[in-house]
């Protein structure tokens, strides 16, 4: 009997399977899935990442959105420059239109001076008439007007003259007429009109007008002219700020 047992226990020992192997291929695969644990996912490695992860999904068209609409908003910027260009150009237009109408429309005063002598020769007398040669009325201040005999190096300066004859009242002069409002005189020897006669000396007349426009402006005419020879001639005796209109 027992040496029937004995054998039936070799034979039960002999049958069961080793379990050291098993335990090898156990730590085996564990090592392997820990090492697989630490490599990323092989299907979201590729093109196809996007697909398999929805976080990263979602951000690749919030990328692409994004990217969209600065290029939708650099195109309208575009455009509304574009739209903008011919609205500026009419502005400008305008403006320039606007400011050159006053000027080719508005009153221009010039004035034209006459001198003779009377009196046995002793006294110079000069007559001066103001012409609007603008296309509207001018609507008068006031004028000053000097009449002096003088050396030709002795020239006066009417650059910060300003018109003392202020009227009473308002006068109007229209486009195309004139306006002769007095005469002025100035004292002359014998000696002073040959000087005159020789052209050594002149006849000095100056002064200034101040008028109104029909666009409410006021302008400024200033004329500075002298006159010698024999017959007397009138000229105009420098530039500006001597002679000019505002």
């Amino acid at each position: 009997m027992a040496v029937a047992i004995f054998a039936m226990g070799m034979l039960f020992a002999s049958s069961r399977p080793d379990s050291k192997p098993a335990q090898s291929v156990t730590s085996q695969q564990a090592e392997t899935r820990s090492e697989k644990a630490k490599l990323p996912d092989d299907e979201l490695t590729g093109s196809t990442w996007f697909t398999k992860d929805a976080a990263g999904f979602f951000t690749f068209w919030l990328v692409v959105v994004g990217i969209g609409q600065v290029v939708l908003f650099y195109v309208q910027l575009r455009l509304i420059r574009m739209s903008l260009a011919p609205a500026e150009q009419a502005a400008k237009a305008a403006q320039a239109a606007a400011e050159h109408i006053p000027r080719v429309e508005r009153a221009y005063i010039f004035v034209k001076p006459k001198c003779y002598l009377a009196n046995g020769d002793t006294l110079a007398i000069c007559e001066y008439t103001f012409y609007n040669h603008g296309k509207t009325p001018a609507v008068i201040i006031g004028y000053g007007v000097t009449v002096r005999v003088a050396d030709l190096l002795q020239i006066p300066d009417n650059s910060q003259h300003f018109p003392i004859g202020v009227l009473d009242g308002e006068r109007v002069l229209p486009a195309g007429d004139s306006f002769t409002p007095s005469e002025e005189s100035a004292s002359i020897n014998r000696t002073e009109w040959e000087a005159i006669e020789a052209g050594k000396m002149a006849i000095f007349f100056w002064g200034s007008i101040e008028y109104q426009d029909v666009f409410g402006n006021q302008q400024f005419t200033f004329y500075r002219w002298e006159a010698h020879g024999r017959p007397l001639r009138f000229a105009v005796v420098g530039g500006p700020p001597h002679n000019h209109r505002t």
